[in-house]
């Protein structure tokens, strides 16, 4: 019963280490195992200041005291933020590496430049972004031209 109660305290505050702030999760369906939270069908993950987390499957590894281990999207999966905007069709967010990994048809788009792969990790720490893919990775970069002071 605690470890449930645990769980759903940590509900309100799963994607904290993504964005040390809190998110409103939707969707159809809920389902709590051991040391699982599983949120299926057409799931929403919002935060106050317009950050949003879109997918069919939002999956939330837990440990023992119900701190969130690992989160993984599943499907359709659309991130966007202030500067950035991502999608694949799988994410998963390592939160002792601050890291997120995009696969399957992995897209980023920051400071106008979109970059595309099979595979993106994206360092919340460092801010890098590297690409793998088995074809031709593909960029385009927006350069903007300067104003003249104007």
């Amino acid at each position: 019963m605690l470890k449930r109660a645990l769980i759903l305290l940590s509900l309100f505050v799963i994607l904290n280490p993504i964005f040390a702030e809190k998110f409103h999760i939707q969707s159809k369906k809920l389902k709590i195992q051991n040391d699982k939270a599983i949120y299926i069908g057409n799931v929403i993950a919002t935060t106050k200041n317009g950050k949003s987390l879109k997918c069919d499957k939002l999956i939330l590894f837990l440990n023992k005291t119900g701190e969130i281990k690992k989160i993984k999207a599943i499907g359709h999966v659309l991130f966007q933020g202030k500067e950035l905007k991502a999608a694949g069709n799988i994410a998963i967010y390592n939160p002792i590496k601050k890291e997120i990994i995009l696969e399957g048809n992995a897209l980023v788009v920051k400071n106008n430049t979109i970059v595309k792969g099979e595979k993106i990790i994206y360092n919340l720490l460092t801010g890098v972004i590297d690409v793998k893919s088995h074809e031709r990775i593909n960029s385009v970069i927006n350069i903007d031209k300067p104003n003249n002071g104007k």
